[in-house]
């Protein structure tokens, strides 16, 4: 009797155990389950750090669990942390392989890693459930194209495109609408005709020629090289050529993109040198939080003019900028400074530059795709012009409407209405242009 005791004593003791740890499973369950469907609203509500924190709190105690390994690997991928989403989709695929939104997202997440072998096996795999799903079945091909075309892009490591048009300038030579202007010192002086406003009719070419070599697939090296020229119709108007060449490196360090390259580009009116434009420009990039993008370009350059040596200038620019993604587009805002400083001790030219920016870039479909930029810059100078006797300040405006349509895979049609406007302290710095442009773009 008393043996029986214990053993009754032993399988109570054994049932409030199974009871309690069952309790205790089910409790964790269920915690687990509500803050997987707070992580998954708070990504929903578009509150992405959020919803990273508290899935990094929560983490000890619900790892394993595959609701809330595919929660935390969603918000990981939502603030850019990809490595971390990578493993907890892996998670989830051990014990639910048969998934679907967390393959499609691991899929995601190597694509965006830069492993073109990992993602294509993923999308391979849920290719092969047979899936009763248009959109998804849609995404899957649309990664399978774009991995086919960055193994392309990795092959083909010459890029060419050339580029014809023509348009209308109202103003091509930045020339004032008055004949006459006053000079403090000489009284009212009579303006070349070259410096007032005269409209011209125009076609331009232009032609790239780009070379990379990459070193993987977050490194590469580019060699560049392009021209633009532009013919006016009108004798006073200036014919103008740009080329430009340059040599870049970019890379990828802790998420953080980086690129680097020297630059040069000479300038010629009317087939007379005008200047040489040469520098380097360095820029550093990263993927913040979701659909956020931040960066800042850093320039140093020398203006070399073939005549005019005292209006040589070496110029500092720092231009820093917040890229936003939405809806098959993305808008850009920047902020920028800098500064000029002339040769020969020119004070009266050396200036501080202030300026904003803003450009909304937007792709309709397939073929269409449109974008709207507007810029202003702020020039102060630092000391009193000797001609005119005051000190100068200008007031840049520009703003650009683009609008091009892809005929077929290589060509497009494109077509621009710029607006400039500069207002000045000083008459003979005042103008105002109208660019209107049609034209034609093949790349191979």
């Amino acid at each position: 009797m008393h043996y029986k005791q214990y053993v009754t004593t032993f399988t109570l003791m054994l049932l409030f155990v199974f009871q309690a740890t069952n309790l205790h499973a089910q409790q964790s369950q269920s915690d687990s389950s509500e803050v997987s469907t707070e992580i998954l609203s708070l990504l929903k509500s578009q509150d992405l750090s959020d919803a990273y924190q508290l899935a990094l709190q929560s983490q000890f105690n619900n790892e394993g669990d595959p609701r809330f390994d595919y929660a935390f690997g969603a918000a990981a991928r939502a603030n850019n942390q990809l490595n971390q989403a990578v493993f907890a989709f892996e998670r989830v695929l051990q014990v639910q392989p048969n998934a679907i939104d967390a393959r499609i997202a691991l899929a995601m997440s190597y694509y965006d890693l830069g492993n073109l072998d990992a993602a294509e096996k993923e999308l391979t795999t849920l290719q092969s459930f047979n899936l009763n799903n248009a959109t998804l079945n849609n995404t899957i091909q649309t990664y399978l194209t774009a991995i086919q075309q960055k193994r392309a892009q990795l092959d083909n490591l010459l890029h060419a495109s050339a580029r014809l048009g023509f348009g209308h300038d109202s103003n091509p030579n930045n020339g004032v609408e008055d004949e006459f202007i006053t000079i403090p010192s000489l009284g009212p002086v009579t303006l070349f005709d070259e410096s007032l406003e005269n409209d011209s009719a125009y076609a331009d070419f232009q032609g790239q020629l780009n070379y990379v070599k990459p070193i993987n697939q977050h490194s590469s090296w580019q060699v560049a090289g392009s021209i633009l020229h532009a013919e006016y119709s009108d004798d006073l108007a200036l014919n103008r050529t740009f080329v430009t060449t340059s040599l870049g490196y970019s890379t990828r360090l802790n998420d953080v993109d980086f690129s680097g390259s020297v630059f040069y580009r000479p300038l010629w009116l009317d087939g007379d040198s005008l200047l040489d434009y040469y520098g380097v420009i360095v820029t550093a990039s990263k993927q913040v939080s979701g659909p956020f993008i931040a960066g800042i370009d850093l320039s140093i350059s020398t203006e070399d003019y073939t005549e005019l040596r005292g209006f040589d200038r070496d110029q500092l620019l720092a231009n820093a900028w917040l890229e936003v993604s939405q809806s098959n587009g993305a808008h850009r805002f920047a902020i920028r400074f800098g500064q000029e400083q002339a040769a020969d001790n020119n004070d009266f030219l050396d200036r501080d530059l202030l300026g904003l920016g803003y450009e909304w870039r937007r792709r309709l479909d397939q073929q269409w795709e449109y974008s709207v930029s507007i810029d202003y810059l702020d020039s102060e100078y630092q000391e009193v012009h000797p001609l005119f006797g005051v000190t100068r300040k200008d007031r840049f405006l520009s703003s650009d409407v683009e609008l091009r349509y892809a005929v077929a895979e290589s060509w497009a049609l494109m077509s621009k209405l710029s607006y400039l406007q500069n207002d000045s302290d000083i008459d003979l710095y005042e103008y105002q242009r109208v660019k209107i442009w049609l034209g034609a773009s093949y790349e191979f």
